[in-house]
């Protein structure tokens, strides 16, 4: 079963002036359009209302909760659960 839901990344841009997207939290996990991201350990947060994504929490310990931010429409699978 697949789920449409919504993510919240840093944007940040590389020497070539090429836009990437990563993982607020950690700062590393790196998010490209139109490719599975597969064999996370921890998951991955989304959220079904794009208006909660944009609201959610961002822990101060955030490697970049300073950074600009996009909002990602994503299709999520597999084990899951609901918190709330």
């Amino acid at each position: 079963r697949s789920l449409v839901a919504y993510k919240v990344v840093a944007v940040l841009y590389d020497d070539g002036g090429n836009r990437r997207l990563f993982s607020i939290f950690d700062g590393v996990t790196e998010y490209r359009l139109g490719i599975p991201m597969t064999n996370h350990s921890n998951g991955f947060f989304v959220y079904e209302d794009p208006l909660h994504a944009v609201k959610a929490r961002v822990p101060p310990t955030s490697a970049l909760k300073d950074c600009k931010r996009a909002l990602l429409r994503v299709l999520a699978s597999g084990k899951g659960y609901r918190r709330g």
